[in-house]
């Protein structure tokens, strides 16, 4: 079995896992019970990827927007959270 290195691999396992299960009812009766959970847990995660995702377009975009209006060779100042 490969290692899972990032979090598309992780998902595509879990999805992997859940078709197996569905596809094996009958021999699985115990975890079929647990599919309807799993596929909800799966679902959000998929959603806060792609807000994740959409957050860091966005990120990219405003530093993008502000990069052209700083002076060029001026060291930007650093900023400490939470002091």
């Amino acid at each position: 079995m490969s290692t899972i290195t990032s979090f598309p691999d992780f998902m595509a396992a879990w999805e992997r896992l859940i078709k197996a299960v569905v596809n094996n009812e009958q021999t699985l009766p115990d975890l079929s019970g647990l599919v309807g959970p799993l596929k909800a847990l799966l679902s959000e995660a998929k959603e806060l990827d792609v807000a994740k995702a959409a957050a860091r377009a966005q990120l990219r975009q405003g530093a993008k927007r502000t990069g052209p209006c700083l002076p060029r060779g001026v060291p930007r100042p650093r900023v400490c959270a939470g002091r």
